[in-house]
């Protein structure tokens, strides 16, 4: 079990990673939406393409934004996890704590700039349906640095404010 604990680190540098993964896979599954529409446009138009046939492709169609509008908050969680998880068990000299901070700031400009990109790409006539079909991800993405700022308390209080004798385990 030490030999784990030994070569496991987590950090406040786990936020700019959340931070990507979670643009990165709301921004994949927006564009995966379009192109399904787009696909099921074409289906819809196409003569050959019985109503039994666009059928059974509307099912996956239709269930689509909710099954990852939820996959995306399990993403979310099971990150959330991994870094405090993580960074309980990293022993962190309090010094760094400022160190932190400053990250900190400057992980929050990143997240403004990701929030921003995606509320651009919201506004644009081809994604701005799918906010009412994905909440969480609309959520989630549209408070991004509410939601890091409490992201980021979360594992700074889980480096620097446990006891000493709980680091090491």
């Amino acid at each position: 079990m030490s030999r784990f604990s030994e070569s496991k680190r987590a950090s406040i540098t786990d936020i700019l990673v959340m931070i990507i993964i979670l643009f990165t896979v709301a921004m994949t599954v927006m564009f995966a939406y379009k192109i399904m529409g787009g696909i099921r446009a074409q289906l819809a138009v196409n003569p050959q393409v019985s109503a039994a046939a666009l059928a059974v492709y509307d099912k996956p169609y239709n269930a689509f934004p909710n099954t990852f509008d939820k996959v995306f908050l399990l993403l979310y969680v099971g990150l959330l996890l991994a870094s405090l998880i993580g960074a309980w068990y990293v022993d962190v000299h309090p010094v760094f704590f400022v160190i932190s901070l400053f990250l900190l700031i400057f992980f929050m400009i990143v997240a403004g700039v990701v929030n921003n990109v995606y509320a651009t790409m919201m506004q644009n006539s081809n994604f701005s349906s799918f906010e009412s079909q994905f909440p969480i991800i609309n959520l989630f993405m549209g408070n991004l640095i509410g939601v890091m700022v409490i992201t980021s308390a979360l594992i700074m209080i889980a480096l620097f404010a446990k006891p000493k004798e709980a680091a090491v385990l």
